[in-house]
């Protein structure tokens, strides 16, 4: 039976009532009992069941023998007439029916009328916020007072609007822009495999030939066994006058590769380039057999001296000489110098306590590090001299210069010690360090900077171009050392890292939003005759600030007075004492503002008289207030010693009264939450609720062993929601949510698609026609307002969107991926619950339509 009934609506043959079912979740309430067709269908079938009672009894089918049914016929253009009227009131109808629900409702007093009801009233709007900042003559300063207005210059057909500043701000001229300390220069560092380095000066005293020590602070103080140095002869010197640095090219690369390991030379290191050369005590002796054998047997040790003393003359002679034969030179002696001590060949006043020699034998080299210096006399080898004698700070390696007890001689007379170390100066260079962090430090005297004083940071950042922000100044303090300057630290760390050399910071800042100021305005008479008396202010929109606490996240920038005192704008006049002096204002859909008082009931009444109420309110709301950067700079007062006033970035937050759609989806917060915040949804209610915020998803992550609330949100046509607007979002948010659970708040990530179509157009449509179709189609499903945060794109999407274009009977996608992915063909397109899914479409790399080929 439902079937039928449903076949006989489809086609319209019914009769009526017709009965009023509607499933839950409907955008549209089905609630007409008929139309013309059922009405006149119903009252013609019905004609021979008519019943009439006339005195006292019933005529039954009176009826029965009218025949006639087309229109022409008077009885049958009744019915007609009646089937209008009755189709024009179900009509009607139904259209009231459905404004009287919310989701259902489509004009827009209903659905504000519904969501006053919930005591939820429509956003009227915010003006934008931005930072000017404000610039002094030299040797001058000025007080800015709180709403000085600054205008904007418009560009093509905009119209100029006003800002006014929100605080008072002491401009000076030393704070006009504080300067960055550069980066301090660092000597050139070195690395495993390098051949050449850079000295400082074009003429630096270096040449081909002379060895070099490239030490570091390990090596020469923490761990004399250290093998992180190197020592290295210059083969090739390159001298650049116009950088000022001498290049010097070595005989090795740097560092040692041994089954596996590395070892390096220190990054951080000194280089000295050797002076002088010398050698070893004892390395000019004479060979000990042309002593004579008898003369070079007492040279042997005690041990080795065992030739039987009691043979006559030549066997003795023949015993010594066949033993001194045995050896190939001065036999290892007890040298009894001590640990870490060696001689050098003769005096050298060059070498002093804590230079630097180097002792080579055999292609192997040494560095030490001269703990002492003495002069001595000394007998050995068959020579006596006076010589340096040095202690080292290590004995490593001792026996590769003879220098052990059991070291052949031969390693002395093989050994080369470089001697009088000169340290040469190298090159600088400058190793760049962002401005993040909360510490800056400046070039400037700026202690006279107190706590909360605002700073703007604008410059380049490594990863987010050009930026801009402010913060707020916790302290200031002196640089250490004596140098020059000031450090400041921030009460909160910087959101961006900003490239030093490129990075601007103002200290003459002042927030401010947009608006113009209308004083003392005369609304009209006070007459305490008349209950919720009426007053409507003459320009408009009325400025709406940011402000945490309102409803909406924004506050009315007006004052009303009645008879010079000043009274307070409440919600509604609901649970109001009689004589309080208190005033509702509603916002009509026409941008105009309506100002009422009380009955003396519910809030008091304006006292009888003459141009006693009066109004001190801004005009000026919306996104005609999110202007460019450097755009707001028309002073429309002089202060004196005031040079300019700009602002470094772009003024942003400025939104348009809150649409129906969103009117639909927030009123019934009021109910939900009462204005608290617990759930992920109610994170998600509070942020779409506030005006300037179209997009937010609220998700659980964890921080260590901590759970963070992690809410993204995105801005009116996905802007960044940044400066003000956000600061003051988080304070809303902060007062209704519990503060012992950790909240981030984050601007979402758009991610970018790539899309290549061909098209399979219907012959009976132009070509070009069907592409504007396509498009058109793509451009609306990737459309900001269509999608939601986090929703994943699949292929069978794009196809469906396609083909439900006008004059598209065919169509073959070649290219579907993320931009930052490979390219494919995805099956879905994954996105991040942070993420927002974007599509270029006038960027032909990442989007191309084409009619195909076969087509």
């Amino acid at each position: 039976m439902n079937d039928e009934r449903e076949e006989a609506e489809r086609k319209g043959d019914y009769d009526t009532p017709r009965p009023l079912d509607n499933r839950a979740g409907l955008d549209t309430l089905r609630y007409r009992v008929g139309t013309f067709d059922s009405f006149r269908r119903t009252m013609l079938r019905n004609i021979p069941r008519v019943q009439v009672e006339a005195d006292g009894r019933t005529i039954k089918a009176p009826l029965r023998s009218w025949s006639a049914r087309d229109s022409d016929d008077y009885g049958i253009a009744l019915i007609e007439l009646w089937a209008y009227v009755a189709d024009i009131l179900t009509f009607y109808q139904e259209r009231i029916a459905n404004e009287a629900f919310i989701r259902t409702a489509r004009h827009r007093d209903s659905l504000i009328y519904l969501a006053n009801l919930l005591d939820y009233k429509a956003a009227p709007g915010v003006a934008s916020s931005v930072y000017l900042v404000f610039q002094m003559k030299d040797g001058t300063s000025a007080r800015i007072r709180r709403q000085f207005p600054v205008q904007h210059v418009p560009a093509g057909e905009e119209k100029p609007q006003t800002f006014e500043t929100s605080d008072e701000l002491d401009a000076r001229d030393v704070w006009n822009e504080l300067t960055p300390l550069p980066d301090p220069a660092k000597n050139v560092t070195f690395h495993i495999d390098d051949t050449t380095t850079r000295l400082k000066g074009a003429r630096a005293r270096i040449a081909v030939g002379d060895w070099v020590l490239i030490v570091g602070e390990k090596r020469a103080g923490l761990d004399p066994d250290s093998e992180q140095y190197e020592v290295r002869r210059v083969i090739a010197v390159e001298r650049d006058t116009e950088a000022g640095e001498t290049r010097i090219v070595f005989n090795e690369k740097l560092g040692t590769r041994v089954w596996g390991n590395e070892i390096v030379v220190e990054e951080e290191a000194d280089l000295y380039v050797f002076r002088g050369r010398g050698a070893l005590f004892g390395h000019n002796a004479p060979d000990w057999r042309t002593l004579g054998p008898l003369a070079a047997y007492e040279y042997l040790p005690p041990e080795e001296q065992d030739v039987d003393t009691t043979l006559d003359p030549g066997p003795y002679l023949m015993a010594v000489t066949a033993k001194v034969r045995e050896q190939k030179d001065f036999p290892n002696q007890e040298l009894g110098l001590g640990k870490h001590t060696l001689d050098l060949d003769r005096v050298h006043e060059s070498v002093v306590k804590g230079g630097w020699i180097v002792m080579g034998n055999s292609g192997y080299r040494e560095a030490y590090k001269v703990t002492n210096v003495e002069t001595v006399s000394r007998t050995d080898y068959t020579r006596t001299a006076q010589v340096s004698r040095l202690q080292v700070d290590t004995d490593e390696n001792f026996d590769n210069y003879g220098l052990a007890d059991d070291a052949p001689f031969s390693r002395v007379r093989g050994t080369e010690v470089l001697l009088d170390a000169e340290q040469l100066p190298l090159a600088q260079d400058v190793s760049p360090t962002p401005v993040s962090g909360m510490e800056i430090d400046v070039r400037e005297d700026i202690r006279s900077l107190r706590q909360g004083h605002l700073l703007m940071v604008f410059g380049e950042t490594e990863s987010n171009g050009i930026q801009g922000e402010v913060a707020a100044v916790k302290e200031t303090q002196s640089l250490s050392g004596g140098t020059p300057g000031s450090r400041i630290i921030l009460a909160e760390g910087l959101k961006y890292s900003y490239v030093r050399v490129n990075t601007r910071i103002f200290a003459n800042v002042v927030p401010a939003t947009h608006g113009e100021t209308i004083a003392d305005e005369i609304l009209g008479n006070g007459d305490a005759s008349i209950p919720f008396q009426r007053f409507e202010l003459k320009q408009s929109p009325l400025t709406h600030v940011p402000q945490a606490g309102a409803p909406n996240g924004a506050a009315p920038a007006l004052e009303l007075r009645v008879n010079g005192v000043l009274w307070k704008k409440v919600p509604s006049f609901y649970g109001r004492a009689p004589d309080e002096t208190v005033y509702t204002i509603d916002i009509t859909d026409e941008q105009e503002t309506i100002i009422r008082t009380g009955d003396s009931h519910t809030g008091a009444r304006p006292g009888t008289g003459p141009n006693t109420v009066s109004a001190t309110y801004r005009k000026g709301l919306g996104k005609v207030g999110n202007v460019p950067a450097k755009s707001i700079k028309t002073p429309l007062e002089r202060p004196k010693g005031l040079w300019k006033v700009f602002n470094p970035t772009a003024s942003s937050g400025g939104a348009e009264p809150e649409a129906l759609d969103a009117v639909r989806v927030n009123a019934p917060n009021t109910v939900r939450t009462f204005g608290r915040i617990v759930s992920l949804r109610d994170f998600e209610d509070a942020a779409r609720e506030f005006i300037g915020i179209s997009k937010a998803r609220a998700f659980i992550e964890w921080d260590q062993e901590w759970q963070v609330v992690k809410l993204v949100i995105a801005g009116d046509g996905g802007t960044e929601v940044v400066g003000e607007t956000f600061r003051t979002f988080v304070d809303d948010l902060d007062g209704r949510r519990d503060p012992n659970r950790k909240l981030s708040v984050v601007n979402y990530t758009p991610v970018d698609a790539a899309l290549t179509l061909q098209i399979y157009p219907d012959p009976a449509y132009l070509s070009d026609a069907v592409l504007a179709n396509v498009t058109a189609a793509v451009e609306q499903f990737f459309a900001f307002d269509r999608l939601s945060l986090g929703q994943a794109i699949a292929l069978s999407e794009i196809y469906q969107v396609v083909h439900s274009a006008e004059g598209v009977i065919g169509a073959d996608i070649t290219r579907f991926h993320l931009l930052d992915a490979p390219e494919a063909v995805e099956d879905v397109l994954r996105i991040g619950r942070d993420q927002l899914v974007r599509l270029e479409t006038g960027a032909s790399s990442t989007y191309a339509v084409d009619i195909a080929e076969e087509a």
